[in-house]
């Protein structure tokens, strides 16, 4: 089981890179959401990188949500 887990974590992780170089940061925030109701915690750098780059494209309200 722990080496699904972690499968899981490196694909979400990939994902969520794939989206943030695509600009395409609704399905990146998207991910994070459906990550977080699967009891998956994303670690602080997923999450602050996903911030920077809302931040960077004026969307700060939502970064802050």
């Amino acid at each position: 089981m722990a080496s699904s887990l972690q499968s899981s974590k490196l694909t979400m992780l990939k994902k969520m890179s794939t989206y943030r170089e695509e600009k395409i940061l609704e399905k990146a925030a998207d991910l994070l959401v459906e990550v977080e109701r699967s009891n998956c915690e994303p670690n602080s750098f997923t999450c602050c990188i996903l911030m920077d780059d809302l931040c960077k494209d004026g969307r700060v309200e939502e970064a802050m949500t």
